[in-house]
């Protein structure tokens, strides 16, 4: 565990970076994100195991929401598995940090969370698409759990009018991939 202002060089005032791997989202976004800030990182270099769309938004969203730029992210396919990796810097981001997810229309600030910056990184149409393919049945799935869910009063209707307008959104990109 880090603690307050340890990454932060007392001479010069430079500030570290920490790499956060092999940990789920969920574990980034409670514990080690938070010890990360306090710590005086000026760097974040985090690849989760689990790298899901809805995973990826929520954690490109705390990132964006605490202050940090989202400045670069890469996809690799190794072992029969896809990894996101995301690269973040402390400083103003692009992206509006008032944004609301749940908003009624896709946006671009939306469109960079869900999405990120893998268009712009390199990665291989093919594999980007056979990336968004899986995660098109995951959204589709967790849409079809949701159904059921708002069939009980449990979820809101804005819950699945999100997850329609992301299946599409996915669906655009990878037609645009596969063009």
């Amino acid at each position: 565990c880090l603690s307050e202002g340890e990454l932060i060089d007392g001479d010069t005032g430079a500030r570290g970076t920490v790499v956060i791997a092999g940990v789920g989202i969920r574990s980034m976004l409670n514990e080690m994100l938070e010890g990360s800030v306090r710590a005086g990182a000026g760097r974040l270099l985090l690849q989760a195991p689990s790298s899901t769309l809805l995973d990826l938004f929520m954690l490109r969203e705390a990132l964006v929401r605490a202050g940090w730029c989202l400045a670069g992210e890469d996809l690799c396919f190794l072992g029969g598995r896809f990894y996101v990796s995301i690269h973040a810097e402390a400083g103003e981001s692009a992206v509006d940090p008032t944004l609301r997810p749940l908003a009624a229309e896709e946006g671009p600030d939306e469109a960079h969370l869900l999405f990120g910056a893998l268009n712009a990184s390199g990665v291989r149409a093919d594999i980007y698409a056979n990336y968004l393919k899986k995660q098109r049945k995951l959204l589709e799935s967790a849409q079809d759990t949701a159904a059921g869910l708002r069939r009980r009063g449990i979820v809101p209707k804005a819950t699945l009018q999100r997850q329609s307008v992301w299946v599409d959104m996915v669906e655009r990109r990878i037609e645009q991939l596969e063009a």
